[in-house]
């Protein structure tokens, strides 16, 4: 198979509240072409439409989709830990354009409800951020913040869906907060009940703050947990990016990191708030001591694949070719063997000219939220005191 062949279009499906697709980076141009559903019938018709035959043809021919964009912009395509996240299940050499309806992977987008309003989110991903992305968007056009409705996922559409899932080896669930979604319960005691769960690996995009016990009940059923915890700081810019104590994630870590049969890994998103500190952040990663969120294996490549492309005010190429030599002196200072690929992409985009429109949005949208939350950036990393003034 050639080298730049994607498994998600075979063995991945991606269920949202009224659409499908191969996974949670395959770009649409309108609404009209999300493949909407409303039962199992239609999903089948998604796996199988004349899209995404063409994707796997083309991907065959050693082509890439053009709904693929999203993923080449990431600081490792996303492809690469697709093929590692399924190649573990399913033999590559069994590639066919007309697979059964028997996905090996599948994420879950349970919707926006999120106990959170992260800097780098939009009420996309959070119902928290509705109201202040109408608001922006009266201010400036420019922001693109049209505000999106609450949305969830309706599991209960899959209750009888059992045959569906009996291939399943992996299960992700993200959000909003997937931890705060009664969904998710729902669904994870449908794979208990329907007798799949001790060969099911569970995994969760979450943000670390909330411990739900009944859900921890439930685990125990599984073949094994995955925790992908969001951090994107330390300390004070912790707090400032998603809005709660630092020191409350790591007692909530240390309560994971008692569950036998979890395997954590952190994920860091990269954005113009966090791009100086990427080396001090990691190096917290590669010193913990914790038994299930090991340095060894958090500690990799995987926790620095995240960057923020959209809104595009928040994407670290924007900045001055000095804030990217700034971030590269910060990750090679402290030495870690792991941050390899990193200091390659910013490497690759130290020379993109800074983007004077964008960063006017950044320090606009910046100080708007500043005012709104009473907090202050510049307080933070006062390091960005004279981009600020440059373009207040």
């Amino acid at each position: 198979m050639n080298e730049n062949c994607c498994l998600a279009p075979w063995y991945s499906i991606y269920i949202g509240e009224m659409y499908v697709k191969p996974c949670c980076l395959w770009s649409t141009n309108t609404n009209a072409d999300l493949h909407k559903w409303s039962d199992l019938q239609d999903i089948e018709n998604m796996w199988n439409s004349e899209e995404i035959q063409r994707a796997r043809q083309g991907f065959l021919d050693g082509i890439f989709p053009k709904q693929c964009h999203n993923c080449l912009q990431k600081i490792v395509p996303r492809k690469n830990w697709l093929d590692q996240k399924i190649g573990n299940y399913k033999d590559e050499k069994d590639l066919t354009l007309t697979p059964p309806l028997k996905p090996i992977q599948v994420d879950f987008q349970l919707g926006n409800k999120c106990n959170l309003q992260c800097m780098t989110c939009g009420s996309w991903g959070s119902c928290n951020w509705a109201e202040d992305d109408a608001k922006l968007n009266e201010i400036n056009k420019d922001f693109d913040r049209l505000p999106l409705p609450d949305y969830n996922l309706d599991v209960s559409k899959f209750k009888d869906c059992k045959e569906m899932f009996e291939k399943i080896a992996r299960f992700d669930f993200k959000g909003g907060e997937p931890m705060v979604q009664n969904s998710m319960i729902e669904m994870i005691e449908n794979l208990v009940e329907w007798g799949y769960a001790p060969k099911i690996i569970l995994a969760y995009v979450t943000n670390g703050s909330y411990i739900n016990e009944k859900i921890i009940e439930l685990w125990h059923s599984f073949k094994e947990v995955r925790l992908i915890l969001s951090v994107d700081g330390t300390f004070e810019l912790f707090k400032y990016i998603r809005g709660y104590n630092f020191g409350k994630l790591v007692e909530n870590l240390s309560v994971y990191d008692e569950i036998e049969n979890v395997k954590g890994l952190y994920n860091v998103t990269v954005s113009t708030y966090n791009f100086l500190d990427i080396g001090k952040i990691n190096n917290w990663i590669m010193t913990r001591t914790f038994k299930r969120f090991p340095c060894f294996y958090s500690g990799g490549e995987l926790s620095f694949e995240t960057n923020v492309v959209n809104p595009p005010y928040l994407d670290v190429k924007i900045l001055p070719r000095i804030y990217k030599q700034k971030a590269l002196e910060n990750v090679k200072y402290y030495n870690h063997s792991n941050t390899s690929n990193f200091v390659k992409w910013i490497e690759s985009i130290i020379d993109i000219p800074r983007n004077e429109k964008m960063l006017k949005l950044f320090v606009s949208f910046t100080k708007y939220m500043d005012k709104k939350r009473g907090t202050d950036f510049l307080n933070i990393k006062p390091e960005y005191t004279d981009l600020f003034e440059e373009y207040s």
